[in-house]
């Protein structure tokens, strides 16, 4: 009798942690796929100019400039802030992309060498951009 009832219980047990575990993927999915994709017509990977990532950070109102092969900014620059000498930080809403947001960094490290953080991210779309250091190139 016992052995029906230990069996029962496991029975149970599984068959909730199968529906509970169907149930919790099945959101997930739900939520990402409900966003459309913002950089669709952007490449994949595309090597950026650092002059012109550069003179991003004396921009000043209006940003309209190629910062690699056929990918222009354009936007608003929203914040500029300097809180130490070696780090500068940029934000650039963009005209073309809406509600995306650009962030860029620039740090000076004690070698001499500058280093460059930036994404571009926003709520509405499910994908977002990131600058990276790839084999020296960015």
């Amino acid at each position: 009798m016992n052995y029906r009832s230990n069996l029962g219980c496991m029975a149970f047990c599984i068959f909730f942690v199968i529906q509970a575990s169907a149930q919790y993927s099945s959101d997930i999915s739900q939520i990402s796929n409900s966003k459309p994709i913002l950089f669709k017509q952007v490449p994949q990977k595309s090597q950026c100019n650092i002059k012109a990532l550069d003179k991003l950070f004396s921009a000043k109102g209006t940003v309209n400039l190629a910062i690699s092969q056929g990918f222009f900014l354009r936007g608003e620059l929203i914040e500029n802030v300097q809180r130490n000498p070696s780090v500068q930080s940029i934000n650039i809403s963009l005209s073309d992309f809406p509600g995306a947001i650009f962030t860029l960094s620039r740090t000076k490290l004690e070698n001499g060498s500058i280093r460059y953080n930036g994404h571009i991210i926003s709520t509405d779309y499910r994908d977002a951009m990131v600058l990276s250091l790839e084999n020296g190139k960015y």
